[in-house]
């Protein structure tokens, strides 16, 4: 079980879209690149994650064992993220600093 975020981002469609189409996987690659001077010391976790790649997309997203897709480094995850082609429903990320 994980504590209380420090930061949670939601991604999710428009009304146009009806929250069927997030973003594409470069796009979110592009954004955690962004964050990576601010976070580098953080956990990440991912929720209500799908979405298409040219492999099966659960490679790149692994839960452990309480279920959690977890990440101990943003650069796994910026890599992981390179390999979507696109998130199809809501992609929410919160991070927790490794020192809580």
């Amino acid at each position: 079980m994980i504590s209380k975020a420090k930061y949670t981002l939601r991604l999710y469609g428009d009304e146009h879209f009806n929250d069927e189409l997030s973003c594409l996987g470069w796009q979110l690659a592009k954004l955690l690149e962004g964050l990576k001077t601010v976070s580098e010391d953080y956990k990440w976790y991912v929720f209500d994650l799908y979405g298409t790649s040219d492999g099966g997309f659960n490679q790149y997203f692994l839960t452990n064992s309480n279920g959690l897709c977890e990440f101990f480094s943003i650069d796994t995850l910026i890599k992981s993220s390179k390999k979507i082609i696109q998130y199809e429903t809501g992609f929410s990320l919160c991070f927790l600093s490794r020192h809580n």
